[in-house]
């Protein structure tokens, strides 16, 4: 954070402040509190460019607040402000036994309100954990992943915690991935249930649809919810009953939130991503000793050296490696470019060209015996030794690669690869 205004701010009893980023937090005198953390005296905290983060006090506090360039510091109004509201209903929640989902459009405070449940429950002696289920702004694992992870101590930033457990999802787009998405969820709320007292599962910011509340509904519905926390006010849950098989509590959004744009997201996504790789190494696979699914190409059958040769006749540029599946071939060629539409050869059947090189940067999962799941990048395909190689941290047995459709380059930036197989 670039240094820049410093000002001292008290805080009344039971008053709050909201602080937008990056600004730097250290309390001079008292406790206060950010999203249910407790902060002593002494405690410092940075809130990043990409953030806002109310600040409260339940005696009186001051704080000393270092601004970074566009930060900025408001006393919203009661009616701006619905912090009080979600303390309550924090209160209320955090009980042994609870299961919480968190939904509402982007921007709303989903994050906010389930890290502040959670801490809300380690102050009452319990032990919470977060399905963190937003697949596109993933804060626990990287995006592309759902993860879990159960704090045994407060925390202000979900980013802060480590992943217990992941499951890979392969799209940053919930619609792309909804059947996968719901059943990582359920999975990793049934893993949680064995180590928690109370559930909370984040979920992503896609509520414009009936398709989308659908998918929030069977989301509570397998994981046996028993609170749907639906925020900005709720209005885009229709005339659903407040009680069916999990209560719905509605509650609103604080007004004045910096809203990210497209490439601020981009950029959280892009740090996530980092912190998943860093300290990762090469591991080479043999194709035929684990099982790879996300892949057209080695789905099907193994075609023949012969038909190889003749394959690399009929497209111009040499074969590599290819495979057929009912009446598609899929050809991993040294040379040519991927095409929107398949080839279609004189016999009738159908060929989809992947041009060497064309799988480097996907996102993919290394699945362990155990089947537990671990982030990894496809660097290449070897066809001369059936290898497949990927950069990842893991270092354990692997049953199974899963391929994804997210495409990272070196700076890991993502792109989204639609529903095509990239290999």
């Amino acid at each position: 954070m670039v240094a820049g205004l410093r000002i001292s701010v008290e805080i009344s009893e039971n008053k709050s402040i909201r602080i937008r980023g990056p600004a730097r937090i250290s309390i001079i005198d008292g406790e206060c509190y950010i999203s249910g953390a407790k902060l002593s005296k002494g405690s410092q905290v940075v809130i990043s460019a990409y953030k806002s983060q109310a600040i409260y006090s339940r005696s009186r506090a001051r704080v000393e607040i270092e601004l970074g360039e566009g930060a900025g510091v408001d006393v919203a109004k009661p009616e701006e402000e619905p912090l009080f509201e979600w303390l309550e209903t924090a209160y209320k929640l955090a009980t042994k036994g609870s299961r919480v989902v968190v939904i509402g459009p982007t921007e709303s405070g989903k994050t906010s309100f389930s890290v502040l449940l959670a801490n809300i429950a380690i102050e009452q002696g319990l032990r919470p954990c977060i399905v963190d289920g937003d697949v596109g702004q993933e804060d626990i694992g990287p995006p592309g992943f759902v993860a879990l992870s159960c704090p045994s101590k407060q925390f202000v930033w979900l980013r802060d915690l480590e992943p217990q457990a992941m499951r890979f999802i392969g799209h940053n787009n919930p619609l792309m991935g909804s059947y996968r998405l719901i059943a990582s969820i359920a999975d990793l709320v049934s893993k949680a249930s064995t180590q928690s007292d109370l559930i909370v599962i984040n979920t992503d910011g896609w509520v414009s649809s009936p398709q989308a509340i659908e998918m929030k509904l069977d989301i509570a519905r397998y994981v046996g919810a028993s609170h749907i926390v639906a925020l900005a006010g709720g209005s885009f849950m229709g005339h659903l009953p407040r009680k069916g098989f999990a209560e719905i509590v509605v509650l609103r959004s604080p007004q004045g939130v910096r809203v990210r744009s497209r490439e601020e997201r981009r950029a959280l996504r892009s740090q996530a991503y980092k912190k998943a790789f860093e300290g990762s190494v090469m591991r080479s696979f043999s194709i035929s000793e684990v099982i790879i699914t996300g892949s057209c190409l080695f789905s099907g059958s193994p075609v023949s050296g012969e038909e190889l040769s003749q394959l690399s006749e009929a497209l111009s540029t040499k074969v590599l490696y290819a495979s057929i599946l009912e009446n598609t071939i899929y050809a991993f060629t040294e040379g040519g470019r991927e095409s929107d539409k398949p080839l279609r050869l004189r016999d009738g059947r159908e060929v989809v060209v992947i041009p060497k090189g064309s799988e480097k940067g996907l996102l993919c999962s290394l699945v362990s015996r155990a089947r537990e799941e671990y982030p990894c990048i496809v660097d290449s395909v070897d066809p001369e030794n059936l290898r497949i190689n990927v950069v990842t941290r893991y270092q354990g047995d692997v049953s199974a690669i899963i391929i994804g459709r997210i495409k990272l380059d070196e700076s890991y930036e993502d792109s989204w690869r639609g529903s095509r197989c990239q290999i």
